[in-house]
């Protein structure tokens, strides 16, 4: 069975905060590695993948194959990863595939930005965010985010009745639910309550974003851009996700339990007992 250690370390280890009802105190957490990923064939790029280090050759073969972009493995004469490129051309690793050019069935491939689903900006410095206020007095409560956590597992929709969606919700800063939806992506059920709160002509600047999903950096890049502060999931971020929520300002939870949960970036919106 091949190893996913090809492409380097897939864990990045990052101080939180980590918040308990007595109070919070610094840990060193785990959060995995995200790492872009050109693919290109016959010399033209036809995506870049954000995906863990490691088994890139597989990862670009089965994209390709399972995307329709080459006809059959049997078409795929060479395929040869690089790390890192020459400084100036392009940043990352990328994996090249010759590939038979009967074999080619996109004759004009067109560059995409995938994230295993939905699609993103992979380029941190690019991405064009509203812009957060980086000094705040405390306004948000612990015990609060404990409770639209709490609202969101109790979401009376297709996940308690048959699992395999995500959920998403957008919360005023004491709890108040103000809108929550499924959907089999994460990426969706997060554009439907901002959507929905944008129909309603809210004011998200004293809002909290929470997913069940993954907080990869596209979905903090989503609330980013429309001036959300405080994103926060059920799971842990990913090492761009931290990145880009240093960079915007914007407080990042993750691995919210019950009783606990972790503090990425930006703690100082959170009103933490001393």
């Amino acid at each position: 069975m091949p190893s996913n250690s090809e492409g380097g370390n897939t864990i990045s280890h990052r101080a939180a905060l980590q918040v308990r009802p007595e109070g919070a105190g610094a840990v060193e957490t785990a959060v995995p590695v995200e790492q872009p990923l050109t693919v290109e064939v016959n010399g033209r790029p036809v995506a870049v993948l954000l995906a863990l280090p490691g088994l890139e050759r597989e990862l670009a073969v089965g994209f390709c194959l399972s995307e329709g972009l080459v006809a059959s493995f049997r078409d795929i004469l060479l395929v040869h990863y690089c790390r890192d490129e020459p400084p100036g051309e392009r940043t990352g690793p990328v994996v090249r595939l010759q590939v038979r050019p009967e074999g080619v069935r996109d004759a004009a491939p067109v560059r995409r930005v995938l994230s295993g689903c939905g699609s993103v900006e992979v380029d941190l410095e690019a991405l064009e965010l509203a812009a957060l206020p980086g000094d705040e007095a405390p306004w948000l409560r612990p015990q609060a985010v404990l409770q639209m956590a709490a609202h969101l597992r109790k979401l009376p929709g297709v996940y308690r009745r048959s699992g395999a969606v995500h959920g998403a919700g957008l919360y005023a800063a004491d709890g108040t639910p103000l809108a929550e939806a499924e959907d089999i992506g994460r990426h969706n059920a997060l554009d439907k309550v901002l959507g929905a709160a944008l129909m309603r002509g809210l004011d998200l600047s004293r809002c909290v974003a929470l997913t069940t999903g993954r907080a990869s950096h596209e979905m903090v890049a989503k609330a980013l851009r429309l001036g959300v502060p405080v994103v926060g999931s059920f799971s842990a971020p990913t090492s761009l996700a931290v990145e880009l929520a240093e960079r915007g300002r914007c407080t990042l939870i993750g691995r919210i339990r019950r009783q606990t949960f972790l503090v990425y970036a930006g703690a100082g919106r959170i009103g933490i007992q001393k």
